[in-house]
C-alpha cells in the first residue's frame, strides 16, 4: 500500500480513511504511552490529554483520543510519523505491518479467547514477577508495571496485568508466552495445550509431543473461538468501509462491560460528530447502564470445561442471570480504578450516589475474587441499618450480607459472623475493638478481608477510629511486609483542607489522608462533569446578615448576675475581665477555671465555674433564639439544683439566691416583644418566602446545640404565621451533659416521618449534615451556625431538589458571614489541591504517599513509646479518684477495669457505697452496651457516669471528666479523657468477675435475673 504520492488533500483523506478502517484493531492493541515519545507532531497539551485519559480511564479511551489527534493534526507528515512510531516501538510493529499490508498479520483472537477461558487458573498460579522477564515482546514499562503491582497488590494482580498487556504486544505474544511458561511453569504450559506432563518422557519424543500438542492446541483454540467474539479483523480481510466489529479484549479478572440500552444492541465504529473523537458506539436508548458481567468462560468451572471440549457440542449453557446495578456516566467514571483492584478515594458531592458506587464495586469484587470478604465501615450507628436496607440490599439475592451493631455485636462471635457472610456492614469502633481484643481463635485480622470500604473517609486522620484501623494496616504493609492485604475504598463528599490557607498546605493535608488510606488514586468527576451538574445541581445561595438588637436588657441582666458570681471568687489568679461574656472565648476561660478548681480541690471555685458556664450558655441561647428560651434553660438548671437531696452547701445557696433575686426582672424583660431577636424575624421571613413560592417544600434548619433545636421548634410551633410547617427536631444519639439525647429509634422515626411527608421541616444539629439518609430538600438554612468547609459542603448537599436554596442567617457581629466566605475559599482551595495531586505522575504521587506513611508510622511509634515509658513509671494503685464537685474520694484507681478497650468500669462491691443510681424510665442502647441509669455522687449528686448492662451484667461506667486524680505524691490531675490518664488500666476478666459476684452473694435478684 502506497503511503505517499498524489495531491496532499487526497493523501490526507486516504490517511484518515486508513486510520478509520483499522481503528478498532488499533484501539484494541495499542498502549499510547509506548509510542507518545516518538510523536513530535503532537503538542504537549495533546500528549497530556492522552496521558490523562490513560491514567483516569483506560488504554482504549486514550488511543481513541490519540487517533483523533493524528487525524486533526495540521503538521505535515503526522501520519508518516505515526506509522514510523508503530514500526519502531516494541510490541507495535505488527500494527504497522497490518495497516501497510506488507506482511500477513495473523488473527490472534482465538488465542485470546483461549487465554480468557483459562484466566482464573493462570491468574492464580502464574509468578508474574519472574515470568515477565522471559517474554521478549513485553517492554520495560510493562515489566515495571507488573512488578509494581506485585509489590503493592500481590501476585494475582500482577498476573492479571501480565495477561492484559501481553495480548497487546504483537502476533508473537502467544508463542513467547508459551515458551516462557514451558520454562518457568510447565504445568500451566500443559494446561494451555490441554496435555498432561510426563516426567518420564524421553527427550527423543519431544518432536512427537510438540506435533501432538499443536493439534490439541488448535482444537482448543477452535473450541474457545466458538464462545468468543465474532468477526475478528485479520489483516487484509478488514473491510475498507470502516464498518468493523469492536473487540476490546480485557483481562478476565478485570472484566466489566459498558452496556448502553439493550444488551443485544448493534456495536459499530463511528466518529462522534459533536466531539470528533473516534468511539466504538452502541446504537441504543438514552439510558446508560454499567452492568457487572463475567464472561461465560470466566465464572463457571463447568463452562470452562465445556469450552475446552466444545468439538462435540456447539451449545453452551446460558450464564446465570446477574445482579444489575445501574450507574450514571459520572458514577461509571468514578468506579474505574477500583474495579481493577486499586486503593482509591472517591470524592463526590452529597447526593451523587457514592453508596451505589460502593455497592457496584462490592458486587464486581465478589464476582471477580474467590473467597472475597467485604467490610463496609461507617462512623455512625444509624448508617449501618441505612446502608443495609438501601443499596446493599440489592446484593442479598446472591450473597450473604450482614449488619452488626447493638446487641448483635455482643451476643454472637464477630469472627463467626464475618466468616459466614460475604459482606458485613458495621461501625468502625466494633472493628477496632475486635482487632485489639479477643482470644487468638476469636480475634479478627485485617487479612481476613479482601475489601475495606470507609464511608465518610475524611475522618481517617489524627486519633479517629478510621485512622487507628488504617494504622494497623500500614504497619502490616510497611513494617511486616504483608502483601495479601485488603483493597481500600474511601468515600467522601469533601476531604477538606485541615485549616490550610495556602495550596501547598492543602495539598499536604490531602496527601496525608491519601497516605492514611494507602490510596493510589484520588478520583473526582472530570470527564462527566456536565452529567454530575445536571443530577446534582448546586442550590442558590443566600447570606442574610442581620443587625444585632439595638438594646439587649435581658443579656445585660444576665451579665450583671455573672459579675456578682465573679465577686465571690477569691482567687488572685482569675482574670475574668479579659473575656467578653457570652462568647466562645469566655466558655474556654470558664472551662479552664473549672480545671484549676479541680487541681486546687476548691469546691467553691468549682461550683462558681459550673454556674458561670450555665449563664454563658444562656447568653448564647439569647443571642440565637428567644429570651424566654434562655430563661427556661436557667430555670431548669436551678430547679434541678433545688431538688438535690445532698451536697447543697453555702455556695450553692448563695448562687441560687442570685438567680432568685433577678428572676422576676428576667421574666418581665422576656415578655417585651420590642427586645426580641431580629434574627428570628429574618428566619421567619425566609421560611415564609421559600415555602409559599415552592409547592411541596421541605427543609432543614441547622443550628449549633440541642438546646437551640428545642428552642427553635418551640418558637415555630408558637408562631401562628408559620403554621404551615410540620416540624420536629433531629439531634445526635450520644450522651450530653446539658440535654437528653435521642435514641436511634427516635432518629429513625423522625426521618421516616420526613420521608412520608408527615413532617416538612426538621430543626437539626450537625448530625443531619453527614451520612444520614434524609430525603431531598429544597430549603436548607444554617441558622447562626458556621463551622468548617466540610460541614458547609455537606449541609449544602442536602439542598438538592429542584430550585433549591441554601441560606445562612447570621448576626452582624457574630463573624459567621466572614467564616462562611473563608469556607468558600477553602472549598476552592481543596479543588485546586486535588487538581494538583491528580496532575502528579503516578510514580511521584506514590513516592509522596510512601514518604508520608513512613513519617506517620515513625511519629506514632515515638508517641506510643513515650506513653508506654510514662505509664511504666506510674501505677494505678498510687492514685485515687475524687469527685470534681465536692472532692470526696470515690475509689482507688487500681479498682478500674476496661471493657472492649473503651468503657471504664469499677466492678468492686465497695464502690457501690459511694454512688447512688438514678434509673432511666427506658434504657438507651449504644452499640452492644445498654445504658440503664445515671450514677450520682453520694455526697453532692454530681454526675459520675452511667450504669451499663454488658453481657447481662450491670456495671458502673465512669466518666473521667467528672473526677480528679490525686496521687500519693500530692500531685493532682484533671484529665478530660481516659487517654490522658498516666497509667495502664487492665481489661476486665469477665469470667473471674462473674465467679466473684456469685460466690460472695453480693448480687441482687434483679442482677441474677439479668445474668
Amino acid at each position: 500500500m502506497a503511503l505517499n504520492g498524489g495531491e496532499p488533500t487526497q493523501q490526507r483523506h486516504n490517511d484518515k480513511k486508513l486510520i478509520e478502517v483499522f481503528a478498532c484493531r488499533l484501539v484494541d492493541d495499542l498502549s499510547p504511552d509506548n509510542i507518545l515519545p516518538h510523536l513530535t507532531c503532537l503538542t504537549s497539551g495533546e500528549k497530556q490529554r492522552i496521558q490523562n485519559a490513560q491514567d483516569q480511564h483506560n488504554d482504549q479511551k486514550a488511543t481513541e483520543i490519540l487517533l483523533q489527534c493524528i487525524i486533526d493534526s495540521d503538521e505535515q507528515g503526522a501520519f508518516a510519523e505515526f506509522m514510523n512510531a508503530l514500526k519502531n516501538t516494541q510490541g507495535c510493529e505488527h500494527l504497522a505491518d497490518l495497516m501497510i499490508g506488507d506482511k500477513e498479520v495473523k488473527c490472534m483472537h482465538p488465542q485470546q479467547n483461549l487465554l480468557s477461558a483459562l484466566a482464573p487458573t493462570l491468574v492464580r498460579d502464574i509468578d508474574a514477577r519472574t515470568l515477565c522477564e522471559k517474554i521478549p515482546c513485553l517492554n520495560e514499562m510493562d515489566e515495571q508495571q507488573i512488578k509494581n503491582d506485585y509489590d503493592q497488590h500481590g501476585a494475582q494482580r500482577a498476573a492479571t496485568t501480565l495477561l492484559y498487556r501481553v495480548v497487546k504486544r504483537g502476533p508473537t505474544w502467544f508463542d513467547e508466552l508459551l515458551a516462557a511458561l514451558k520454562e518457568d511453569s510447565k504445568h500451566l504450559y500443559d494446561v494451555i495445550l490441554g496435555t498432561s506432563s510426563s516426567s518420564n518422557a524421553d527427550d527423543n519424543n519431544d518432536d512427537d509431543d510438540e506435533i501432538k500438542a499443536e493439534k490439541e492446541l488448535n482444537a482448543g483454540i477452535a473450541a474457545a473461538d466458538k464462545i468468543g467474539r465474532s468477526n475478528p479483523i485479520a489483516g487484509d480481510n478488514a473491510s475498507s468501509s470502516g464498518n468493523v466489529s469492536n473487540d476490546l479484549n480485557r483481562a478476565s479478572a478485570d472484566a466489566i462491560e459498558l452496556v448502553t440500552g439493550a444488551n443485544n444492541a448493534e456495536k459499530c465504529q463511528t466518529i462522534d460528530e459533536d466531539t470528533n473523537v473516534i468511539t466504538n458506539n452502541v446504537q441504543c436508548e438514552s439510558n446508560t447502564k454499567l452492568m457487572v458481567t463475567l464472561n461465560v468462560d470466566e465464572t463457571d468451572t463447568d463452562k470452562m470445561n465445556a469450552a475446552e471440549n466444545a468439538e462435540s457440542s456447539d451449545k453452551v449453557d446460558e450464564p446465570e442471570e446477574d445482579i444489575v446495578i445501574e450507574l450514571r456516566p459520572y458514577q461509571a467514571e468514578l468506579v474505574k480504578p477500583s474495579i481493577f483492584g486499586h486503593n482509591v478515594i472517591v470524592s463526590a458531592p452529597t447526593g451523587s450516589g457514592k453508596t451505589r458506587i460502593a455497592a457496584f464495586i462490592t458486587l464486581n469484587h465478589l464476582k471477580q475474587r474467590e473467597n472475597a470478604k467485604v467490610l463496609l465501615l461507617v462512623n455512625k450507628v444509624p448508617l449501618v441499618e441505612q446502608h443495609y436496607k438501601k443499596e446493599f440490599k440489592l446484593l442479598t439475592s446472591k450473597y450473604k450480607v450482614s449488619k452488626i451493631c447493638g446487641e448483635s455485636a455482643a451476643r454472637v462471635s464477630l469472627k463467626h459472623l464475618v466468616e459466614k457472610n460475604d459482606v458485613v456492614i458495621l461501625t468502625a469502633q466494633i472493628l477496632e475493638n475486635a482487632l485489639n481484643n479477643g482470644e487468638d481463635n476469636e480475634k479478627l485480622e485485617l487479612t481476613d478481608f479482601s475489601l475495606l470500604i470507609f464511608d465518610e473517609c475524611h475522618h481517617t486522620q489524627k486519633g479517629e477510629v478510621y485512622n487507628n484501623i488504617m494504622h494497623e494496616y500500614l504497619k502490616l504493609k510497611i513494617e511486616e511486609k504483608v502483601y495479601q492485604l485488603p483493597q481500600i475504598l474511601g468515600l467522601t463528599a469533601s476531604l477538606g483542607v485541615g485549616g490550610a490557607r495556602t495550596e501547598y498546605k492543602a495539598v499536604t493535608h490531602i496527601l496525608q489522608i491519601c497516605a492514611n488510606l494507602d490510596c493510589m488514586d484520588l478520583r473526582t468527576v472530570q470527564a462527566e462533569t456536565k452529567g454530575l451538574e445536571e443530577h446534582n445541581k448546586k442550590p442558590h445561595k443566600v447570606v442574610e446578615v442581620v443587625a444585632d438588637r439595638e438594646k439587649d436588657p435581658f443579656g445585660d441582666e444576665l451579665k450583671k448576675m455573672m459579675k456578682k458570681i465573679h465577686s465571690l471568687i477569691d482567687d488572685k489568679d482569675v482574670e475574668s475581665d479579659k473575656c467578653d461574656l457570652g462568647t466562645q472565648v469566655y466558655e474556654q476561660w470558664v472551662t479552664g477555671l473549672g480545671t484549676t478548681a479541680v487541681k486546687k480541690q476548691d469546691r467553691k471555685l468549682r461550683t462558681c465555674a459550673e454556674h458561670l458556664r450555665k449563664y454563658n450558655d444562656a447568653l448564647l441561647i439569647n443571642d440565637s433564639v428567644r429570651m424566654e428560651d434562655a430563661l427556661n434553660y436557667l430555670q431548669e438548671f436551678y430547679d434541678d439544683e433545688e431538688r438535690r437531696e445532698k451536697g447543697f452547701d453555702s455556695t450553692d445557696k448563695e448562687l441560687l439566691s442570685i438567680f432568685e433575686e433577678h428572676y422576676y426582672n428576667l421574666v418581665k424583660i422576656s415578655k417585651k416583644k420590642m427586645f426580641e431577636n431580629p434574627k428570628l424575624k429574618r428566619l421567619q421571613s425566609q421560611l415564609e418566602k421559600e415555602y409559599s413560592t415552592k409547592e411541596g417544600s421541605r427543609g432543614i434548619i441547622f443550628t449549633k446545640t440541642r438546646e437551640s433545636t428545642k428552642a427553635l421548634v418551640s418558637w415555630i410551633k408558637n408562631t401562628p404565621d408559620l403554621n404551615f410547617l410540620k416540624v420536629d427536631r433531629l439531634t445526635g444519639t450520644g450522651p450530653n451533659s446539658t440535654s437528653k439525647s435521642m435514641t436511634q429509634k427516635d432518629q429513625q422515626d423522625i426521618i421516616l416521618k420526613f420521608h412520608k411527608g408527615d413532617l416538612n421541616c426538621l430543626v437539626a444539629t450537625t448530625v443531619a449534615e453527614e451520612g444520614l439518609d434524609i430525603p431531598e430538600c429544597n430549603v436548607v438554612i444554617r441558622y447562626n451556625l458556621v463551622t468548617n468547609e466540610i460541614a458547609m459542603v455537606q449541609a449544602r448537599g442536602r439542598a438538592r431538589a429542584k430550585d433549591s436554596t441554601y441560606t445562612l442567617v447570621a448576626g452582624e457581629n457574630s463573624g459567621a458571614a466572614v467564616r462562611e466566605q473563608t469556607n468558600e475559599y477553602k472549598e476552592s482551595l481543596e479543588k485546586k489541591a486535588i487538581a494538583t495531586i491528580q496532575r502528579m505522575s503516578k510514580e511521584d504521587f506514590r513516592k509522596q504517599v510512601k514518604k508520608v506513611q513512613v513519617a506517620t508510622l515513625n511519629e506514632r511509634k515515638m508517641k506510643a513509646n513515650v506513653v508506654v515509658q510514662r505509664r511504666q513509671l506510674v501505677t494505678a494503685d498510687r492514685a485515687s479518684l475524687f469527685c470534681r464537685k465536692c472532692s470526696v474520694v470515690a475509689c482507688n484507681a487500681k479498682e478500674l477495669r476496661k471493657i472492649e478497650n473503651m468503657h471504664h468500669v469499677n466492678p468492686e462491691d465497695e464502690f457501690k457505697e459511694k454512688y447512688k443510681l438514678e434509673e432511666y424510665p427506658e434504657s438507651i442502647e449504644f452499640a452492644n452496651i445498654e445504658n440503664v441509669g445515671k450514677l450520682l455522687c453520694g455526697s453532692c449528686n454530681k454526675n459520675w457516669g452511667t450504669m451499663i448492662v454488658y453481657d447481662g451484667a450491670r456495671l458502673p461506667c465512669i466518666s473521667i471528666k467528672n473526677f480528679g486524680l490525686k496521687f500519693n505524691t500530692g500531685v493532682i490531675l484533671a484529665p478530660k479523657k481516659w487517654k490522658d490518664v498516666p497509667f495502664e488500666i487492665p481489661a476486665l476478666d469477665f469470667t473471674e468477675y462473674l465467679e466473684k459476684i456469685l460466690n460472695i452473694g453480693a448480687v441482687s435478684m434483679k442482677e441474677v435475673d439479668d445474668l
